[in-house]
């Protein structure tokens, strides 16, 4: 839901109370007491949340400090973490740690800090605010790489420090750390620059050179007839991409970078060929920028070299059509997009860099162009457009 056009997240939790009193202690660990798993996890949004404000020495400096940390993620696009990147919990608890390294540091200090403590971390070393403990013995589990298997898999393990303390970003994938390392290493650089005279806290700021720095994209469209249509559609892929990434990284010739924002625009189309009445189609791109790495042998002139997505992409689109809700006019699609197939508006969208936001919008959207000249190739990529396979079941 939103409040005014802030979204916000409702978590419910069913307490083993009569009646809530308001001054409920919420970090009193005997609430816990007779939930279930999914109860616990709703109730730790706001458990977390308080226990982080209790752990900083300065909650002002912390939360100062944490917007620009946040503005900075969004911008570079890696602020999210249904997609293997890092989301607003993530952050707090690395901007906490900062803080309490530096207890007594300006904003200012604890941003270039944040980003020269945490570009030479070696991960997977955790990140932990505070050692949690079970007085009362309650049974859930919680994050213990030496008793479970699955918790030592973790790359980039940022734990909350509340109980049971869970790793907040164990979506964190190869591909995702590799870019989270390469923009903290980024932000060091610039930090130095700022600290040295050399530039000002906009460079900071910069927006990436995304669409530059691949000349093959991956372009994955989300498509409904209506907005609540696509709403609890576009939540249900943008739920399921990060396995087409994890499906993506594990081939062999082959390097992915994906940008989490998403670029949204409404069409107004006739219903069907036989009628005159209108609909609008709600549509948001994201794009995976593709890499491939070099041949090891010198290739022959003008050949290229192929590399197959076919099975993986067709694999998603069986995966996503597994949603109950889908219906007809809901639709997925994965094609292969050059640089200059790529629509001015998103790449000045992103360029300019104004908006921070995870949606992109763009109200009326622009009449394809008619095709241009192939970008000069180091590589063929076989990726047919792919479809959701389900039948529509209607029109608009």
């Amino acid at each position: 839901m939103q409040v005014d056009g802030i979204p916000v997240d409702l978590l419910f939790v069913s307490l083993d109370l009569d009646s809530v009193p308001e001054d409920l202690d919420m970090l009193d660990d005997q609430i816990l007491r007779g939930m279930d798993e999914a109860s616990v996890r709703s109730c730790n949004g706001v458990r977390v949340t308080e226990r982080i404000l209790q752990l900083v020495p300065n909650q002002e400096r912390f939360r100062t400090t944490l917007i620009a940390v946040k503005h900075w993620a969004r911008i570079r696009g890696i602020y999210s973490n249904v997609l293997g990147f890092l989301g607003g919990v993530n952050w707090a608890i690395l901007v906490a740690r900062i803080c309490q390294f530096y207890p007594n540091s300006l904003p200012a200090s604890l941003l270039s800090r944040f980003f020269r403590i945490y570009q030479m971390w070696t991960w997977p070393n955790p990140i932990m605010l505070d050692r949690v403990d079970n007085p009362l013995n309650l049974g859930f589990s919680g994050w213990n790489p030496k008793i479970n298997v699955r918790d030592r898999l973790h790359l980039m393990p940022i734990i909350t420090p509340a109980y049971p303390a869970l790793n907040s970003s164990y979506n964190v994938m190869a591909s995702t750390l590799r870019i989270l390392k390469a923009e903290l290493g980024r932000g060091f650089d610039r930090t130095l620059e700022i600290e040295t005279k050399k530039a000002s806290w906009t460079k900071l700021f910069v927006a990436p050179v995304f669409f530059q720095r691949s000349k093959h994209f991956l372009r994955v469209q989300i498509t409904a007839n209506n907005a609540e249509d696509f709403d609890g559609w576009f939540g249900w892929v943008e739920s399921r991409l990060r396995h087409l990434f994890l499906r993506l990284e594990a081939l062999p010739d082959i390097r992915i970078h994906p940008f989490a924002r998403f670029f949204d625009f409404v069409e107004t189309k006739d219903e069907s060929p036989e009628s005159s009445s209108k609909c609008e189609v709600h549509t948001s791109w994201l794009f995976i920028g593709l890499k491939f790495p070099a041949p090891t042998a010198a290739p022959v002139t003008g050949a290229t070299h192929n590399v197959d997505l076919t099975g993986v992409i067709r694999d998603f689109a069986l995966y996503t059509d597994q949603w109950e809700g889908r219906h007809g006019g809901m639709d997925m699609q994965i094609d292969h997009v050059t640089r200059s197939q790529i629509p001015e508006w998103v790449l000045e969208s992103v360029d300019n860099g104004a908006d921070d936001s995870k949606h992109v919008r763009k109200q009326t959207a622009e009449k394809p162009s008619k095709k241009k000249k192939r970008d000069d190739e180091v590589a063929a990529v076989d990726c047919p457009t792919q479809n959701s396979t389900k039948k529509s079941k209607g029109t608009c």
